[in-house]
């Protein structure tokens, strides 16, 4: 999921993704597809402190969080996936959480 930096500053405006890892695919990948998520894992967790958990982990409604402020914790990777250190001009940031609707 892709979120907008609302706060005024230097950031202002800039995309930011949230990644979630999901336990599989259901139909064709992209945007309208379907999944299935962990119950344990971020996306569940990160639902359920926005909105409440639904009865099925196949059955997450994402629009309800579209045109909603959310207030999120915004971090910067510096390693890569094999713990490189990633030179600056490689560095980027992730949305590491999702806090609450604001």
């Amino acid at each position: 999921m892709w979120f907008k930096v609302a706060d005024q500053g230097e950031h202002f405006g800039a995309m930011v993704p949230r990644y979630y890892n999901v336990i599989s695919l259901r139909g064709k990948p992209g945007r309208g597809g379907q999944f299935k998520a962990a119950a344990g894992g971020d996306l569940a967790r990160d639902y359920a402190r926005l909105l409440a958990l639904p009865h099925r982990f196949d059955r997450f409604d994402l629009q309800q969080l579209r045109k909603r402020v959310i207030v999120g914790r915004v971090g910067t990777v510096l390693t890569g996936a094999r713990q490189e250190v990633l030179a600056p001009a490689s560095q980027y940031s992730v949305v590491r959480e999702l806090v609450r609707i604001g």
